[in-house]
């Protein structure tokens, strides 16, 4: 099976990191193929602004 790990913390060694780390692993080791989007790794800014809302 193919599957996307979405991730989105702004510390990589952080609990959720952690967390992170180990989904992958265990997906891996069972036979996924795994993918992993890290939404920081990215440049991605989780902040709407009030111009971006408005369209």
């Amino acid at each position: 099976m193919k599957v996307l790990v979405v991730y989105c913390h702004p510390c990589t060694d952080s609990f959720n990191g952690a967390v992170r780390d180990t989904v992958l692993e265990t997906l891996a080791e069972r036979g996924h193929e795994v993918h992993l989007l890290d939404l920081y790794a990215t440049g991605f800014d989780p902040i709407m602004r009030a111009d971006e809302w408005r369209g």
